[in-house]
């Protein structure tokens, strides 16, 4: 089994002493040592193996922890041929046995709040042009609303 060390040095080239107090972490040894797997079994797995892990990678910390994303499993192999032929140049992708297609989605977390009947003070998406402008309680003035604008042109 390889070190933390030995793993960065492999990927990175000499990157220099990894501190000691890193050296020993086993979770970012193995996230060091993670690799992209494209070699799949054709038995396709059982359905809460599936949405159990559908449901890990939702869990997963992301941007303001807003989860905006679904996960889409096609089953259908009409619409997986139809995926595969745009994906000619990855020819792993016919031989796995599952296909899980990421998606974005804003909405997914208000509808868990109203679902749940809580309130959702973040009811925003982090990348749009509103979002990135300063709330305010009071209407800028001509001058302000002009450098406002601009700044918004500018991002």
């Amino acid at each position: 089994m390889k070190t933390l060390q030995e793993l960065l040095d492999l990927r990175f080239g000499d990157i220099g002493a990894v501190p000691k107090t890193l050296a020993g972490n086993e979770a970012i040894r193995r996230l060091a040592g993670r690799g992209v797997v494209r070699r799949f079994t054709p038995e396709p797995l059982p359905a809460a193996v599936l949405d159990t892990l559908a449901a890990v990678a939702l869990s997963c910390p992301s941007k303001s922890d807003l989860q905006q994303r679904d996960i889409l499993i096609v089953e259908d192999a009409a619409i997986r041929a139809r995926i595969n032929a745009l994906l000619k140049d990855q020819d792993w992708i016919p031989g796995c046995p599952h296909l899980f297609v990421f998606l974005g989605n804003n909405r997914r977390q208000r509808q868990l709040h109203a679902w749940r009947g809580h309130t959702f003070a973040n009811d925003h998406l982090d990348a749009t042009r509103r979002s990135m402008r300063p709330s305010r309680s009071k209407p800028l003035s001509r001058r302000r609303r002009r450098r406002a604008s601009v700044a918004a042109r500018s991002a």
